[in-house]
C-alpha cells in the first residue's frame, strides 16, 4: 500500500522503491518485464505521469531499461562474489555470467605517501598507481585505486582494461597466491558520487586488499568502492 499522507515521500518514489525491492528479492528477474505505465495506474490508482516518473526513477537507478514498443525490462541483479579463493574482479563477474567494461583507466608512477609506504613496507621508492572505474550495462559498479610494488610495469592503459591478475601472470610471471581483505560499509561522498554516479550519502561497500605473490612479497594494495545497492559479498570459512 502507498502512504498518501502529506508528509509521505512522493508517490513515484514509493512505487519505484517497491519495484526496486521486488527486483532485489527476485520477484522479477533479469529480462522480465515490470508492470507498464497503464498497469501501474490501475494497480496503485495513480496518474500516467506518476507511473512514468516511477519507471524513469527505476531506470535512472540502473534497475531497468525502457524500450519504446517493447516495455520495461529488468537489467539489474545484485552482483555476488563468494569469498573462498583469490580472484580478480573480472573473473568474479564472469562467475555471474556478466561481462564488464572499463569506462576509465589510468596508470602512472608516483611517490606514495607515508601510509602507503608503510603498508607496502617500502622506503624511498616509487610505485605504480592504477585507477579504474568498472561498469556493467554501462553503469559504474566499482571504482578502485591500486598501488603496485612491482618493477618495470607497462604504462599502456589498454594492458589494464581487463583482469589485472591475468596481466601480472601472463606478462610478469607474478602469481597472486594470498590476499588479506578488509571490508567496511561507508556512505558516498562527493568524489564517489561523481565516479560511481550515485547520490551523496548512498551506501558504498569498501574493500581494502593486500595481495602477495608466490614469493610471499606484498605487491598490491587496492582500495575498491562498490555500489552498495548492486553488490553483495558471501564469505565461506
Amino acid at each position: 500500500m502507498l502512504d498518501r499522507s502529506k508528509s509521505a515521500p512522493p508517490m513515484y518514489i514509493q512505487i519505484a522503491d517497491k519495484l526496486r525491492k521486488d527486483i532485489e528479492n527476485k520477484v522479477f528477474y533479469v529480462g522480465d518485464l515490470v508492470p507498464s505505465e497503464s498497469q501501474l495506474c490501475k494497480q496503485y490508482d495513480i496518474s500516467r505521469i506518476t507511473a512514468r516518473l516511477a519507471l524513469s526513477e527505476l531506470e535512472k537507478l540502473g534497475y531497468v531499461e525502457r524500450k519504446r514498443g517493447k516495455g520495461t525490462n529488468v537489467i539489474f541483479g545484485k552482483y555476488e562474489e563468494t569469498l573462498k579463493e583469490i580472484t580478480s574482479f573480472t573473473d568474479e563477474m564472469r562467475n555471474n555470467d556478466v561481462e564488464m567494461q572499463t569506462s576509465f583507466c589510468n596508470i602512472s608512477i608516483l611517490v606514495p605517501d607515508k601510509n602507503i609506504s608503510e603498508l607496502l613496507k617500502i622506503t624511498d621508492k616509487k610505485v605504480y598507481f592504477l585507477e579504474r572505474i568498472r561498469d556493467i550495462n554501462n553503469m559504474p559498479i566499482v571504482y578502485s585505486k591500486t598501488y603496485l610494488n612491482i618493477d618495470n610495469l607497462s604504462l599502456k592503459k589498454k594492458d589494464y582494461e581487463n583482469s589485472l591478475y591475468a596481466y601480472l601472470k601472463e606478462k610478469k610471471c607474478i602469481h597472486i597466491v594470498k590476499a588479506e581483505d578488509q571490508l567496511e560499509a561507508i556512505i558516498a561522498h562527493s568524489f564517489l558520487e561523481k565516479n560511481l554516479k550515485v547520490k551523496n550519502g548512498s551506501p558504498i561497500f569498501m574493500r581494502k586488499r593486500k595481495a602477495y605473490d608466490q614469493n610471499d612479497k606484498l605487491v598490491e594494495y587496492t582500495i575498491s568502492y562498490y555500489v552498495g545497492e548492486k553488490y553483495k559479498y558471501n564469505i565461506i570459512l
